[in-house]
């Protein structure tokens, strides 16, 4: 089901396929909220937690096309970070392709600033090298911090 939503909500060059979605969601640290409606999972948020280095990363935040707009990217997005509160975790990640315009100002709405590159954990540095190395354009992504 998550596999659908995923693939539903991004086009198939950036969604997830079945093996890299369950490998994700079977990574030390990661956590997976979803909310139904009507019995149905209509929106999910995987997110993976370094407990150590009281880090987070959301690793995806999926709503479903019909039900954008409704609250649902916010309510858990504000789920996992109550989670991660709890966990003491002080630092919450992402990346967002940058032609997700809509999650882009999302994200900024809700508290997550723009890293410049001399910010980026050796992660993101890493991610941005192979993805060039790949043809894609090296502004391809945008990485987002927030403080919890």
């Amino acid at each position: 089901m998550l596999l659908s939503i995923d693939e539903a909500c991004f086009p198939p060059e950036i969604a997830y396929d079945a093996m890299d979605l369950r490998h994700m969601m079977s990574r030390a640290g990661a956590e997976t909220l979803v909310l139904e409606e009507d019995g149905r999972i209509v929106a999910f948020l995987l997110m993976e937690v370094d407990r150590n280095r009281k880090t987070a990363t959301l690793v995806t935040l999926d709503v479903l096309k019909d039900h954008r707009r409704s609250g649902y990217a916010s309510s858990l997005l504000a789920r996992s970070e109550q989670m991660l509160a709890g966990l003491g975790v002080t630092s919450y990640k992402l990346q967002v392709d940058t032609q997700n315009e809509g999650a882009i100002s999302f994200y900024r709405k809700n508290g997550f600033r723009d890293l410049a590159a001399e910010e980026w954990t050796a992660d993101m540095a890493l991610i941005r090298e192979i993805e060039t190395k790949q043809g894609l354009l090296p502004d391809a992504r945008v990485f987002m911090r927030r403080s919890l």
